[in-house]
C-alpha cells in the first residue's frame, strides 16, 4: 500500500475528505466489511499523519482513524499490526488531548473517558500478541486515566489468560476485579440486555463477562483458590441478581428507580393541608 495505492483508490472512496471517508468506513464496519474497512482505514491514518501542520479537525479525524484500524486489525486477528495502530492510537490522542486543552477544554473529559476504553483494547491487542507486561500496563492506564474503571480491573485479568493461556500468577488482578466488582453497583436490564454501568463509565455487557468469568474459574487454568473462591461468589451473586430481575423481584435499574422514589412524595400534602 502507499501513495500509489491512494493514487489508484483515492477518490474513488473519497480519501482527500476525511470528513465524509470516517463515516463510510463506519457504516462497512458495521456491514461486516472488513477487509475494506481495513485498507481505508489505515490508508486514512498514513494519509493525514503525512500532514505535518494539522488542526484540531485534522488531528480529531487523525484519531478516529486510527482507532478504527486498531479495532478492525484486532477483528481480522491481525494483531501485529492492531498492535502497531493502537500505538500510533495512543499518541495521536495525546497530541489532540495537548490541542483541546488549549482550544476545547471542556472537551478533554469525554476524550479521558474514550482513552481509557482504547486502552483496555490496546491491553487486549497486546495481549493476543503474547505481550503480557504491555497488556498489563496498557489496562493500568486505563485505570489511571479514569479511576475506578471496570474494564480495566476486568482487561488485567483477561489479560493473563489470552498471552499465557492460564491465569497461574494472576491471584492479585483477579482479587482486585473482585474488589471493584463489588463496587459498581447492582445489575441493570436496559432492552432485555443485562449489565454492569458504574456511574460515568460505559456498560459492561453482563453475559459477555460471566462467560469470562466461568471459562476464568475453570480449574485447568490454575487461578490461585483464594481469588477464584471470591469470583465464584460474585458470579453466584451476579446471576441472583439477574433471576430477580426477571422475577421482578428487583428493579430493572436500582439505581435509577431509587432516584424516581425520591421525587415521589411519601405524604399526601392535599390531605395534610385540609387537616
Amino acid at each position: 500500500m502507499g501513495e500509489k495505492y491512494l493514487g489508484r483508490f483515492g477518490s474513488m472512496f473519497g480519501m482527500d475528505d476525511p470528513g465524509q471517508v470516517l463515516p463510510q468506513i463506519k457504516r462497512y464496519v458495521e456491514d461486516g466489511r472488513l477487509e475494506i474497512s481495513e485498507v481505508m482505514a489505515v490508508e486514512l491514518v498514513a494519509k493525514l499523519q503525512a500532514e505535518k501542520k494539522r488542526e484540531l479537525e485534522v488531528q480529531n479525524w487523525l484519531v478516529e482513524a486510527a482507532r478504527i484500524a486498531a479495532e478492525v486489525l484486532e477483528q481480522r486477528g491481525k494483531f501485529a499490526q492492531a498492535l502497531a495502530a493502537a500505538i500510533t492510537l495512543e499518541k495521536e490522542r495525546r497530541t489532540l488531548r495537548s490541542m483541546l486543552s488549549a482550544l476545547q477544554p471542556e472537551a478533554v473529559a469525554a476524550l479521558d473517558l474514550q482513552a481509557a476504553e482504547d486502552y483496555v483494547i490496546a491491553s487486549r491487542i497486546a495481549a493476543q500478541c503474547g505481550k503480557l507486561s504491555k497488556a498489563v500496563k496498557f489496562a493500568k492506564k486505563a485505570e489511571k486515566t479514569v479511576s475506578g474503571h471496570l474494564a480495566s480491573a476486568i482487561a488485567c485479568v483477561q489479560a493473563h489468560a489470552l498471552a499465557k493461556k492460564h491465569l497461574r500468577g494472576a491471584a492479585k488482578p483477579a482479587l482486585s476485579l473482585a474488589v471493584r466488582l463489588r463496587q459498581v453497583g447492582p445489575v441493570i436490564r436496559n432492552s432485555g440486555v443485562f449489565s454492569l454501568s458504574p456511574q460515568g463509565q460505559p456498560p459492561t455487557d453482563l453475559t459477555w463477562l460471566l462467560d469470562n468469568l466461568d471459562h476464568w474459574l475453570d480449574p485447568t487454568l490454575g487461578l490461585a483458590e483464594k481469588a477464584a473462591g471470591e469470583l465464584r461468589q460474585i458470579t453466584i451473586e451476579l446471576r441472583s441478581q439477574m433471576s430477580a430481575i426477571e422475577s421482578g423481584e428487583q428493579a430493572a435499574n436500582a439505581q435509577l428507580q431509587a432516584a424516581v422514589d425520591k421525587l415521589n412524595p411519601t405524604t399526601d400534602y392535599h390531605s395534610y393541608s385540609r387537616n
